[in-house]
């Protein structure tokens, strides 16, 4: 490389090219941007929600004896 000499005028782009031409390369595929690898996001796992147990409202037994008296006062 030390024996190479460019002019002045070529910056950049046109140097590269000129190099890889030179070198042997196909400057398209230099040239090409690498697709980089998607990393997979790992899928979050879902919380089951746990059901709320409806609590039975327990029947109030009245007592036969307690209508039998609440009856007996009504009359």
């Amino acid at each position: 490389m030390e024996g190479l000499t460019f002019p002045e005028e070529q910056k950049g782009d046109e140097l590269r090219a000129c190099l890889l031409t030179l070198l042997g390369l196909n400057n398209k595929l230099v040239n090409m941007p690498q697709k980089k690898k998607k990393k997979k996001k790992k899928k979050k796992k879902k919380k089951k929600k746990k059901k709320k147990k409806k609590k039975k409202k327990k029947k109030k037994k009245i007592l036969r004896s307690v209508i039998r008296e609440s009856q007996e006062t009504l009359i």
